[in-house]
């Protein structure tokens, strides 16, 4: 019972308190879209490869603000789904976990205001923390890529075709010698 508790409170504090909601986005992922690997990512191989690029919290920011705008919807007002405008006092549990995301973007663009901390302070651990709950968002709820399990062997080929080869291109060297 102690080793099962412990799992859960781990559980709990995965990807800062979204681990429930990003395990069901997940599994509702798989169970509507199993078989049907076509389905449409809400970033592009150019958002990933201007991260790749800048490979800095900005970067982060921008293509999870994209994503959770393209996903949630950028108004906040009624929005049709599946023919059915949604209840607003009663959202679907996706709509949460969006929100909840959305709130996550905006700690990081606070995190930026008022950075760089100083190191080792309460305030850079903090800032770290949201960091690495935001690149767990986005490889699991926005790429769909499971941390335990990666993606589906089906999915390889349709994956290349949208984001291209999983390759760091190698830059040209410049030469000392010039």
């Amino acid at each position: 019972a102690g080793r099962e508790g412990a799992m859960e409170r781990r559980g709990s504090r995965r990807f800062g308190g979204l681990a429930g909601a990003v395990d069901e986005s997940l599994a509702s992922s798989i169970g509507k879209d199993l078989g049907n690997f076509k389905a449409e990512y809400p970033v592009t191989k150019d958002d990933l490869a201007q991260l790749a690029n800048d490979r800095n919290r900005d970067a982060l920011i921008a293509i999870l603000d994209k994503g959770v705008s393209a996903v949630h919807g950028e108004s906040g007002t009624e929005q049709a789904i599946g023919g059915q405008i949604e209840d607003l006092e009663s959202p679907p549990e996706y709509k949460n976990m969006y929100n909840k995301v959305h709130r996550l973007v905006v700690q990081l663009k606070e995190d930026q205001k008022n950075g760089p901390f100083e190191e080792h302070s309460t305030e850079e651990h903090e800032a770290d923390k949201h960091v690495d709950v935001a690149v767990n968002v986005l490889t699991s709820l926005l790429l769909r890529s499971s941390p335990e399990t990666g993606i589906d062997p089906r999915e390889v080929e349709h994956r290349r075709e949208v984001f291209g080869t999983n390759a760091i291109s190698e830059k040209p060297m410049d030469s000392f010698l010039k």
